[in-house]
């Protein structure tokens, strides 16, 4: 696997495994609010540099401003297509990146 980056950096498309949040412990309670939890899988559907960042989560789409995105540690999943997390939640699966 590629080493950590922040969410806001991945492309579009690509499916990412949350490793951590780095912010206050307001705003990580905030994002664990959402579901942006460590272990959890996301897939970046839009990543517009002028734009919110798109991403499906646990079967739902969720906005996250460019600022959010750029304080969650990521690392992109190697094997994309073993994941459809419109259908399933590879977390509950036991899938991992």
């Amino acid at each position: 696997m590629a080493g950590q980056i922040p969410l806001g950096l991945i492309r579009e498309g690509t499916y990412a495994v949350i490793k951590g949040i780095n912010g206050s412990s307001r705003v990580k309670n905030q994002m664990y609010q959402q579901g942006l939890i460590e272990n959890a899988v996301v897939q970046i559907i839009k990543n517009d540099p002028s734009e919110p960042v798109i991403l499906s989560i646990y079967g739902s789409r969720l906005a996250l401003g460019r600022s959010a995105a750029l304080i969650i540690a990521a690392e992109e999943c190697e094997n994309e297509k073993k994941f459809n997390t419109e259908l399933v939640n590879p977390n509950m699966a036991g899938i991992e990146c």
